[in-house]
């Protein structure tokens, strides 16, 4: 059976790996729109640097855009890439659908 992992910091348990989607926690800004938009959104985990996660989010609000880099390739502005410390991540899963009904339980208070 399938089920979405709480992260914390216990040996022999699994680790979020590249391709993982996440639901993040936002400690650096003081920003209330970026902490909104970051627990309520599913990222996708592209690369891992030791304890640093660089996550893929699509659809930034433009009001949000200064909060993202940017590569080259997308060209339309609209997916970014936040860096993430291992203490930031809420969730991590697999498969989307998982981290896509926590946010709907979320949102109806489930």
């Amino acid at each position: 059976m399938k089920h979405l992992h709480y992260y914390e910091h216990i040996k022999n348990e699994t680790e979020p790996e590249p391709d993982d989607y996440v639901i993040c926690k936002d400690t650096y800004y003081l920003k209330k729109d970026i902490h909104d938009f970051l627990e309520n959104n599913i990222g996708q985990i592209i690369s891992i640097d030791s304890c640093d996660f660089y996550i893929k989010y699509e659809n930034i609000p433009l009001n949000l855009i200064s909060y993202f880099d940017f590569d080259d390739i997308n060209k339309n502005n609209d997916v970014g890439v936040a860096l993430m410390y291992n203490n930031e991540i809420l969730y991590y899963s697999k498969d989307k659908e998982y981290l896509k009904q926590l946010l709907i339980n979320k949102k109806f208070n489930i």
